[in-house]
């Protein structure tokens, strides 16, 4: 008899279940051929059927659709096409038919049940239940590879044949994966830091050595050298001391031993000073490759978080928060740096601009110095261009190349090729710097030389074009400006500079019309303000708080804290070698005091403002001041309030402690001496170290703030009110 197709039949075989008559169907299986059929009821767990269809062989299966147990599969060998009705019983239970591959997991050693474990076959999978055990229901495929697996233990697989109907029971012992053990690392050699990190080696392992010893021996001074050497040992990827202070509980190790104030003045005295100093003799040199060096180090030093790890081991508030100012004026002294090895980079040639440049003017300082956007723009590629900064002005400045316009300060004064220094009438050190304010916010032109590109004071030396117009050439013939010869530059028509100057001259146009006299003194080529440092003097000027307008001799010199020699530069004719008075201004806040310059021996001024509109500090009248007296007698005091009694002598009869009768105390009690054991315990230094910090910028602790720090500490203040 031949195989059926779905169009032997007029309509479907029906199939009938009895005795409750729920009906089924049979659907094409998926064999052109029609000999795969399935049979399918609506009927959940039935004990018989009767269907009617042609039955050939026979296989059966079962599987869950919504709770019911469905599905009788059946191969149909051949047709009857005159029969519509055939019948098949089903067995007494459905579940026996069944096919599944099931089975438990153990540990081999222990004989235990392995839990989770997974067993997975053919693209199905199983985990084990709290008894080891598994169930894979009605696998997809006949024959294949099966596998337990479990995290710690060595997986296993067999190769099985799945059987027809019923369960198929597949065990497996797994055993466990061995933990190495790791070995004994040797025993440390060092006393209070931990092993140091990889990244430090060769002369840095010998340092760390020996910071160790100095941090186990307690010995102040020797840990606070060995910290300002690291400052300037490389260790890839950065210097030494960044890494020491990276690893995890060394810095306040550090910080505990050597106290919160002499760390503090560490990082302020020793670590940012030292590069500081190092960074104006790369200037001076200029040697560009140690001041990049220099510069990264610094930046590396004043990373935020590092600063914030650091002081987060510091309990004292007033010290942090003194810190933090500190760290504020230094970074922002940083950028002055950047600002400095930029001009440098184009001095010496390390950095080429392009010889035509379009900028965005920003601001207009004299009649011959501009100020334009940092960025601008390569007329020959349209690629863009960063310019170095002037100060912290945001600005790049221009020096505009073959003129010279009256000065600012001395005001009027003026040099002209072949002349001597002439002074002006007032008036043309405005109107020559007036003559140029519509170029504010204008596109303008920058021709450069590549062979001169900044001057001495690192502006950018150009010829500055505006609208197909030569500002420096209008400049003389209007006669705010002269004709001004330096050395050759391919960019100035000199020929044409001093033609027109001397024409100005001849018709008496501008200046030249109201010519006062020759400054005395003064060489021809050399103006106030536009010369170079004198040889050997830097300086390093700050203040808290900072921002504040700097006077030398009552000179304002427009520059504000903090600031140095390669900032001062256009009024660094006033910081000649010799004593000076240095004043510091910033709303109702000042200092002033004498400094003295002398080359090769950096300054470094860090002020505290003084407030003016406050009530004035205690004065003392000079006629009942005693002499300063000294306690007949030094005993060692055991505790916080014997010490402050000792303190307290120096005040009789007087409001005041100087600086000189603090030095007694600090040689009485060996405070501070280096290579020294203190005579005193931790908790009276600690007092001595906060007394000690109102003496910054100031040489007095006045009797009052005496008796606050005592009352902060509650100590008995009985003889000071």
């Amino acid at each position: 008899m031949a195989a059926c197709t779905k169009s032997d039949f007029t309509t479907w075989p029906k199939v009938y279940e009895s005795p409750t008559g729920a009906s089924g169907f049979l659907n094409d299986y998926g064999n052109a051929t029609g000999k795969k059929w399935r049979l399918t009821i609506d009927r959940k767990n039935p004990t018989s059927a009767v269907a009617y269809g042609a039955i050939g062989g026979q296989r059966t299966y079962t599987q869950v659709i919504n709770g019911w147990k469905a599905g009788y599969e059946i191969d149909w060998p051949f047709c009857d096409k005159d029969k519509q009705y055939y019948k098949v019983t089903w067995p007494a239970k459905l579940e026996e038919l069944e096919r599944a591959i099931v089975g438990k997991v153990t540990d081999k050693l222990l004989g235990t049940p392995i839990v989770f474990a997974k067993v997975s076959f053919e693209g199905k999978s199983a985990v084990t239940d709290k008894n080891g055990e598994y169930k894979i229901t009605d696998p997809a495929a006949f024959s294949g590879t099966i596998k337990a697996s479990m995290t710690g233990y060595n997986s296993s697989s067999k190769g099985i044949t799945s059987p027809m109907t019923g369960k198929l029971v597949v065990d497996f012992e797994l055993t466990q994966i061995p933990t190495p053990t790791p070995p004994t690392p040797p025993p440390s050699i060092y006393k209070i830091l931990p092993e140091p990190p990889a990244t430090i080696h060769g002369e840095g392992i010998a340092l760390y050595k020996k910071l160790d010893q100095a941090l186990f021996d307690k010995n102040s001074a020797e840990i606070i050298k060995l910290l300002k050497e690291a400052i300037l040992i490389p260790q890839s990827p950065m210097p030494l001391l960044i890494i020491i202070f990276g690893i995890a509980g060394v810095v306040g190790t550090i910080a505990t031993i050597l106290g919160s104030y002499p760390f503090a003045g560490f990082l302020r005295e020793e670590a940012i000073q030292t590069l500081d100093i190092g960074i104006m003799t790369a200037t001076k040199n200029k040697d560009v490759a140690e001041l990049e060096h220099l510069i990264k180090t610094k930046e590396e030093i004043l990373e935020r978080t590092l600063w914030e790890k650091i002081l987060g081991t510091i309990p004292i508030v007033n010290v942090v928060a003194s810190l933090w100012d500190y760290f504020a004026a230094t970074r922002a002294k940083l950028q002055t740096d950047k600002n400095v090895l930029a001009a440098m980079r184009l001095s010496t040639g390390a950095t080429k601009l392009p010889e035509k440049l379009k900028a965005n003017v920003r601001d207009i300082i004299d009649g011959d110095t501009i100020d334009v956007a940092l960025t601008a723009t390569d007329e020959a590629t349209g690629n863009e261009v960063t310019l170095p900064q002037e100060g912290t002005t945001g600005h790049a400045r221009i020096r505009i190349l073959g003129i010279n316009a009256p000065e600012k300060s001395p005001k009027g004064e003026i040099v002209c090729t072949g002349q001597d220094v002439l002074k002006v009438a007032l008036k043309y050190a405005d109107l020559s710097r007036q003559a140029l304010l519509y170029l504010n916010d204008k596109n303008v032109t920058l021709k450069i030389d590549s062979a001169h590109q900044v001057d001495v004071h690192g502006r950018i030396l150009a010829v500055v074009e505006y609208a197909g117009q030569d500002i420096g050439l209008e400049q003389i013939k209007e006669g705010l400006a002269c004709h001004y010869f330096v050395e050759e530059n391919k960019q100035v028509d000199d020929a044409a500079y001093s033609a027109a100057a001397q024409k100005a001259k001849e018709e008496n146009i501008g200046m030249w019309a109201e010519i006062l006299l020759p400054v005395p003194g003064a060489a021809p080529g050399e103006v106030p303000g536009e010369v170079a440092a004198p040889v050997g003097i830097t300086f390093s000027i700050d203040s808290k708080p900072t921002g504040a307008k700097v006077f030398i001799d009552e000179i304002y010199t427009r520059h504000l804290t903090p600031t140095n020699e390669a900032e001062q530069k256009d009024v660094i004719v006033l910081w000649k070698e010799g004593t000076h008075k240095l004043r510091l201004v910033k709303g109702g806040y000042s200092y002033e005091g004498q400094i003295e310059l002398t080359p090769g021996v950096p300054l470094i001024i860090d002020w505290v403002l003084e407030g003016m509109v406050t009530p004035p500090p205690e004065v003392v009248p000079p006629e009942v001041i005693p002499p300063e007296v000294t306690p007949p007698t030094v005993i060692i005091p055991q505790t916080l309030q014997e010490f402050f009694d000792i303190v307290k002598t120096y005040y009789v009869g007087r409001l005041y402690l100087s600086k000189k009768e603090l030095a007694k105390i600090e040689s009485d009690f060996k405070i501070g001496i280096s290579g020294v054991t203190p005579l005193v315990s931790d908790e009276i230094l600690k007092f001595y170290a906060e007394m000690k910090m109102f003496y910054v910028g100031r040489l007095y602790l006045s009797k009052k703030e005496l008796a606050t720090l005592g009352e902060k500490y509650q100590l008995s203040i009985t003889g000071l009110v």
